[in-house]
């Protein structure tokens, strides 16, 4: 982590982290990215990219394909994220 020009999280927990495990004082938290923007710009997203009759997954894991085959056939909507 010494040789990253700049270290940042969204959590204070993040910060702590660096400096305790990796001792490095340097990284700062900022705010989340997805809070930069409206509402509304999500939905302008939304209306020209995402098609409702697909599932969206970020990690292609064993347990999500499962999940996904199970939701095919019932015809469930789903957005998988990592974090979740």
């Amino acid at each position: 982590i010494q040789k990253f020009d700049a270290v940042s999280t969204r959590e204070k927990s993040g910060v702590d982290l660096c400096k305790n495990y990796l001792d490095y004082t340097s990284a700062i938290q900022v705010l989340d990215p997805t809070m930069l923007l409206d509402k509304s710009d999500y939905e302008k997203l939304i209306e020209h990219n995402y098609d409702r009759n697909k599932i969206y997954i970020i990690e292609n894991l064993e347990e999500y394909q499962k999940i996904i085959s199970i939701l095919k056939n019932k015809k469930t909507y789903i957005l998988l994220d990592s974090d979740i």
